[in-house]
C-alpha cells in the first residue's frame, strides 16, 4: 500500500489509497486495491484482457490497456517494469480492473480523470507528447 502522508478514502463503490484525496475522485473497481510494483507481486496481476494504472505513492499517475489473447494485463505491467523508461519509471504500485472492451473502459477513465482534475494523469500526458513528437520528426 502507499506510503507517508496517505490518506484511506472510502466511498460506497470503492476504496482507494491515495497521497491526497483530490486525486481520489475517479471511480471504479480499479481503485479498489494497489499492489507493489515489484516483479513478485506482478504474479497476482490477471492473464487477462482489461485495464490498469499506475501509481506513484498514492497519485495516479497512468492508465494503461491490455487488449487480449498474448497482451494480458499481467504483461503489459511487466513490459513497463522491464521498460523502467520516461515517466511510469516512478511508479510504485499498481491495480488493474478486468474489461470486455479495454480501449473503451480505458477511454471511459481517462474522460472521468479529466471531467474531474482538467488534465490527465500526468505520465498519460508524456506519452501523448512523446508521440505527437515522433510523429512530427517523421513528416
Amino acid at each position: 500500500m502507499a506510503t507517508g502522508a496517505s490518506v484511506v478514502v472510502r466511498r460506497q463503490d470503492c476504496s482507494v489509497i491515495c497521497a491526497r484525496p483530490d486525486f481520489c475522485s475517479v471511480r471504479g473497481a480499479i481503485h479498489k486495491k494497489l499492489w507493489s510494483f515489484s516483479s513478485a507481486m506482478l504474479e497476482f496481476a490477471p492473464q487477462g484482457a482489461g485495464v490498469y494504472a499506475l501509481w506513484s505513492e498514492g497519485e495516479l499517475i497512468y492508465y494503461g490497456r491490455a487488449e487480449g489473447g498474448s497482451e494480458t494485463i499481467r504483461s503489459r505491467l511487466r513490459e513497463h517494469l522491464r521498460a523502467g523508461r520516461n515517466c511510469v519509471r516512478n511508479a510504485t504500485h499498481y491495480s488493474w480492473e478486468l474489461a470486455r472492451r479495454p480501449a473503451a473502459r480505458e477511454s471511459d477513465l481517462l474522460s472521468e480523470f479529466w471531467t474531474a482534475r482538467g488534465r490527465f494523469p500526468r505520465c498519460n500526458e508524456a506519452e501523448t507528447i512523446e508521440a505527437a513528437a515522433r510523429s512530427a520528426a517523421a513528416t
